[in-house]
């Protein structure tokens, strides 16, 4: 018995597709990174999205995760000034926590 479906062929030619970005890509994981800051009206030193997007890990889920550990770090300052060793102490959360999450998938 053989079957020919040529109204869902037809119906799924005109349905929309879209491709889920898996984070490979650093134009994918700066996406990511932008909408979370902007939703959240967060601000980091470009050092820091820099070297979070270069070394930091793939998957949105991580990439939040590192985040939310950002900016709980950046909210106990004292004063909005950023100095070179918040930074350097952000650069090793973000070392830290990437090599958790890689940890956690072998």
């Amino acid at each position: 018995m053989q079957f020919q479906l040529f109204d869902l062929i037809t119906r799924l030619c005109q349905a929309a597709s879209f491709k889920t970005p898996d984070g490979r890509e650093i134009k994918d994981r700066k996406a990511v990174i932008e909408s979370i800051l902007q939703r959240n009206g967060w601000q980091f030193d470009q050092r820091i999205v820099e070297y979070l997007l270069q070394e930091g890990p793939y998957r949105t889920g991580d990439i939040i995760h590192i985040l939310n550990h950002l900016q709980a770090m950046f909210a106990s300052l004292p004063n909005k000034r950023i100095s070179k060793k918040n930074i350097k102490d952000a650069i090793q959360l973000i070392d830290e926590q990437t090599l958790l999450t890689e940890l956690e998938t072998i």
